[in-house]
């Protein structure tokens, strides 16, 4: 019995000492599984802001006519699927379509107008005829000129069209005779240099300086008649010329300034009337361009009085009803586009600074939530703030990376916009850190002991970390728990 009691107390006391061994073990060698650690790896920084928005149409339009009046035409109804170009809806246009046939026959009435002003084809028109006129005025002044210098004049004169004419010797005064000598050379000059200019003269060419020129011309022309009148007047008879040669010498040259006056006054006339019929050439262009800008503005108007669909889609919703009275810019329907939709939200000002376009997102719709998750991207982001609920905030469109059919408009999304993507940085929680007199400092486990280190941190993230800008390294060992 005491041999048994003994056997037992030895193996309660090698129990008992096994036990204490193990206690001392965990107590020297196991402590560092006090603490709950990580240990330090390059990875990403990333913050989002995350909204609440909705999925909308890329396109959504809501049409209404520039003018006001009936709906005569309604061929829509709610839910419709239309392609582009689908008449919406149609407003009466009957007294523009009456004003477009007056427009027409107005411009018909001013092209027969112009076109028997400058002619059409091989009509000739007002406007060459009497270029034709100025053509046959010239001509008959020079032949005028010229046959009563040459033909009539010319008899008072020795050698006439030689370098040296010599004017009869009725004419006493040695000067005056010279000085009409030297004239008479001067006025053979003129007719052959205006000749030459005549002959190169068509209907394509003659203008009113062709006409200034004859008139020019004639001037001069008379001047010298005049010239020849003057002298004549004082002379005398000798024995070779007669009183009788002296009155018919004064009578040719009397008839041949009447001849000239009377070209003069062709030409006056002729003058007036190409000014008259070049200045009617634009007003009658002008009419013919009036009348057709009128066409263009009612064709125009009828147009507008026709409403169709910008792209293919769905009709949202019709406004209006057939036969109802309608104003200017007052909504007739709305029409969203088929498959095609984004996102759009309202981001706070105090977010906003950070947001650009091109950020990348990931999507969860109140429909299917955390099951179904899509990226999307920032494409629009308005430059002018929105009041929302009192809050200042700015209109952002994202579009899907991939759009599931699954997806439709008027859906809610929860939507985080990744603002600042930083990749290869030390990220440590925000937990492990511990700030002390505005230091901060981490406990890093080096061996088996609890360090602790000073850190300078610089941005957090959005999921409980914090960047390491210095204190620590790759590899290290944070604490982050006990």
């Amino acid at each position: 019995m005491s041999h048994e009691v003994h056997h037992y107390k030895l193996i309660t006391g090698i129990v008992i000492g096994v036990i204490a061994l193990i206690l001392l073990g965990f107590f020297f060698f196991g402590r560092s599984s006090e603490y709950t650690t990580i240990t330090l790896e390059p990875s990403t920084l990333i913050r989002t802001v995350t909204v609440t928005g909705e999925v909308v149409p890329v396109d959504e339009v809501t049409l209404a006519f520039t003018s006001g009046g009936r709906v005569v035409s309604l061929p829509v109804v709610d839910g419709q699927q239309i392609s582009r170009g689908t008449t919406i809806a149609s407003l009466d246009g009957a007294e523009i379509q009456a004003n477009l046939r007056q427009a027409i026959a107005d411009k018909a009435v001013a092209e027969a107008e112009r076109n028997a002003l400058v002619g059409t084809g091989n009509t000739q028109g007002e406007t060459a005829a009497t270029k034709q006129q100025v053509l046959a005025t010239i001509a008959k002044a020079l032949s005028t000129a010229d046959n009563q210098v040459k033909t009539n004049v010319d008899t008072l004169f020795d050698d006439p069209q030689s370098g040296r004419p010599s004017v009869t010797s009725a004419i006493s005064n040695y000067f005056v005779r010279q000085t009409l000598g030297q004239d008479r050379v001067q006025i053979g000059k003129l007719l052959a240099s205006w000749s030459s200019v005549v002959n190169t003269l068509t209907v394509d060419t003659v203008d009113s300086s062709s006409l200034e020129e004859t008139y020019v011309n004639l001037l001069t022309v008379r001047t010298y008649l005049s010239n020849l009148s003057d002298a004549l007047s004082d002379a005398e008879p000798s024995n070779q010329i007669t009183n009788a040669d002296i009155s018919n010498y004064r009578a040719l040259v009397a008839a041949a300034r009447t001849a000239i006056d009377t070209s003069i006054n062709d030409v006056v006339a002729m003058q007036d009337a190409l000014r008259s019929v070049l200045a009617e050439n634009p007003v009658q262009e002008a009419r013919v361009t009036s009348a057709a800008a009128s066409i263009d503005r009612y064709q125009a108007l009828l147009r507008n009085l026709t409403l169709t669909a910008p792209f293919d889609g769905t009709v949202a919703e019709v406004l209006v009803t057939q036969g109802e009275i309608v104003a200017a810019n007052q909504s007739i329907a709305s029409l969203v586009s088929g498959d095609a939709v984004e996102l759009e939200v309202f981001v706070p000002e105090v977010n906003i600074a950070h947001l650009d376009v091109d950020d990348q997102a990931v999507v969860t719709l109140d429909a299917y939530g955390e099951s179904l998750k899509l990226g999307a991207r920032v494409t629009f982001i308005d430059t002018r703030a929105t009041q929302k609920n009192g809050i200042v905030t700015y209109r952002t469109k994202l579009v899907f990376n991939d759009v599931p059919k699954a997806v439709r408009p008027g859906m809610t999304a929860t939507i985080a916009i990744e603002t600042v993507v930083t990749p290869d940085v030390l990220i440590v929680p925000q937990a492990a850190v511990t700030v002390e007199d505005a230091t901060s400092y981490v406990d890093v486990l080096v061996g088996k002991e609890s360090v602790r280190r000073e850190v300078v941190l610089g941005m957090a993230d959005t999921r409980g970390g914090v960047l390491v800008e210095s204190g620590l390294e790759v590899g290290d060992v944070v604490i982050t728990g006990k």
